[in-house]
């Protein structure tokens, strides 16, 4: 899961560069789900998390996923104080 922002006018300022970054973010995301064993060992070495949190974690949310899929990403990331307290609900609805 990950959140990527930018200002209006950098985005219009760097149409290509913001169509290369979104390329690499959806290749890698399809790489990603394609090989998760690799993906777990990644993660877990590099974000030094409990392999378990990492395995829980489903391949990818897709459109029509439910806030029950999400929440439980949302509330291992706010344990680790890495975001806060997030209703997957809400935040699907937003």
């Amino acid at each position: 899961m990950s959140c990527w922002f930018s200002t209006r006018s950098w985005l219009e300022q760097n149409r290509a560069r913001k169509d290369r970054i979104v390329s690499a973010i959806y290749d890698t995301a399809r790489w990603a789900n394609a090989h998760q064993a690799q993906t777990l060992a990644i993660l877990a070495r590099t974000l030094r998390s409990i392999p378990i949190c990492c395995a829980v974690c489903p391949s990818g949310l897709r459109d029509g996923d439910h806030a029950a899929t999400l929440q439980p990403m949302l509330n291992i990331g706010f344990t680790e104080k890495l975001i806060p307290a997030i209703d997957a609900g809400t935040l699907l609805r937003a």
